[in-house]
């Protein structure tokens, strides 16, 4: 348990933790800046110059479209000899400590890429050059849900997701839920490493919880507010 007087960085915070906190904090009506943040590392200090501010409704923001340059590294990769570029992925096999609704999760995973207009590129190849463009949101197939009696399976399942994503067609974000004997679950996601990286996945991980139990309390969705666009 974190107490009021302990370190933020001793405790493994950093840059990108602390733009969560802040963001967490404006949602509750606490106004800190990453300044404040990296000068007062406890929570006894940051009681001491946070200001109280009104919460405010999330503004909604349009969805990117058209076509957009490829970033530095996205050029390397397709710049590389890569026989599968397809299987280029990131994945996460997650176990759910209470069974997940796939109804609930589905509609958690929509709202994630609504959210994050990167899960929604495509890229294809025109005149001998790359180029990535946003594509429709369409969440219809997201998510593949089984049932099996033989937890073997597992594996050959993620397999199938690693395989199943497509840069120029989407999707580039896969979503597995399994059901397996003695009431056990897993859930496996999957994501292009185009779009994704190991700091971006702290982000992504924390909107899809943080949708997915607002829907399941019956309560409405507040994802924090989109950063600057891809664009």
């Amino acid at each position: 348990q974190v107490g009021s007087t302990d370190n933020f960085f001793e405790l493994g915070g950093d840059s990108i933790l602390s733009l969560q906190i802040i963001a967490r904090a404006k949602r509750q009506g606490i106004k800190l800046s990453p300044k404040q943040l990296f000068e007062k590392q406890t929570i006894g200090q940051l009681a001491s110059v946070a200001k109280l501010i009104q919460k405010k409704p999330v503004a909604a923001v349009e969805q990117s479209s058209g076509s957009l340059p490829l970033l530095p590294i996205q050029a390397r990769f397709f710049e590389l000899e890569i026989p599968e570029r397809h299987h280029w992925n990131q994945a996460v096999m997650l176990t759910p400590q209470t069974a997940l609704d796939a109804t609930l999760l589905q509609s958690a995973l929509t709202m994630l890429v609504e959210q994050h207009d990167a899960l929604r590129l495509g890229f294809s190849q025109q005149n001998g050059s790359w180029q990535a463009t946003f594509g429709p949101l369409n969440t219809r197939d997201l998510l593949w849900t089984h049932v099996l009696d033989d937890a073997a399976r597992l594996s050959e399942l993620a397999d199938e997701a690693q395989r199943s994503l497509d840069l120029k067609n989407g999707p580039l974000l896969r979503a597995l839920l399994v059901d397996l004997p003695q009431g056990e679950q897993r859930l496996l996601l999957v994501i292009h490493h185009l779009v994704v990286d190991g700091v971006s996945w702290r982000v992504l991980l924390e909107d899809l919880q943080q949708a997915y139990q607002a829907l399941a309390a019956g309560q409405p969705v507040a994802l924090p507010g989109k950063t600057s666009s891809l664009k």
